[in-house]
């Protein structure tokens, strides 16, 4: 089963999209915080506990500003430093270029972007490609 984590949304919404998840077959984890979401994913690494997924619900919620949100959002650093590396998913209908940019420079090429209404299909599509991946590996 693959494991993902939720943060940085409403509690009423993580619940909703932790729903949605299970019903597609995740392992959901979720963190009102960014910070304890990227701490939580840091800790289960070290006890080879690993997640495949981290979704920013609604990015934009971090804060008003594009600075405030990119300092916010410096946590996601810690992602590619892993020993299992995890995918990182950030949502949010309104994203300028530069700071797609940022974030991308933070974590290293190693996030994906949608549109929050197309957060559930998103996460469908990086299911199948990870099974498909999985199924592949074995002979």
């Amino acid at each position: 089963m693959n494991k993902v984590m939720i943060t940085a949304a409403r509690p009423e919404r993580l619940k909703i999209v932790s729903f949605l998840l299970r019903l597609a077959g995740w392992e959901v984890q979720s963190s009102v915080s960014l910070p304890e979401a990227v701490n939580y994913l840091k800790n289960a690494d070290v006890n080879d506990n690993y997640f495949d997924l981290l979704v920013v619900v609604n990015y934009l919620s971090l804060a008003e500003s594009m600075e405030e949100r990119l300092f916010e959002s410096q946590c996601l650093e810690m992602c590619s430093n892993l020993q299992r590396p995890v995918s990182i998913l950030i949502c949010s209908n309104e994203l300028e270029r530069s700071e797609k940019k940022c974030l991308a420079e933070l974590t290293r090429e190693g996030v994906d972007f949608c549109q929050s209404e197309k957060l559930v299909g998103r996460i469908e599509e990086i299911h199948d490609a990870l099974n498909r991946g999985l199924l592949q590996a074995t002979p």
